[in-house]
């Protein structure tokens, strides 16, 4: 007998006959479940590889241009400047329902602030 495994779908099927052979239907039971898992997992990973590539939706241009004119509205600022600037704008958020986190978030994305920045900008 050789040492070498065999592919977990020949091996499987293997597993299947050798149980219904012996009238074990659970041990088939669970064989044949493990072989459909294994082709529903094909399947949907070839169906994935189908897909054409996602194309930028209107929400992902809509972020985009919030992002460029957060960045235009921060630029040539100093660090004092940057704070008051971002203070405003995580109340302004804050303001329409948004959490201070994710207009943090949002302010990191963009990348006008470093880190420290944004923990002063919401204590400035």
């Amino acid at each position: 007998m050789s040492n070498e495994r065999l592919p977990k779908k020949e091996y499987f099927q293997l597993r299947l006959k050798q149980a219904e052979e012996a009238g074990l239907t659970s041990k088939a039971d669970y064989y044949r479940g493990r072989l459909e898992k294994m082709a529903a997992y094909a399947a949907n990973a070839e169906k994935k590889a189908e897909t054409p590539p996602h194309e930028a939706s209107e929400e992902d241009a809509a972020k985009a241009r919030a992002i460029a004119n957060c960045q235009k509205a921060f630029e040539g600022l100093d660090e004092a400047g940057r704070l008051w600037e971002a203070n405003r704008f995580i109340k302004a958020c804050s303001g329409s329902g948004l959490p201070v986190s994710t207009s943090m978030a949002f302010l990191k994305e963009a990348g006008v602030m470093s880190d420290t920045e944004l923990m002063h900008s919401i204590t400035f």
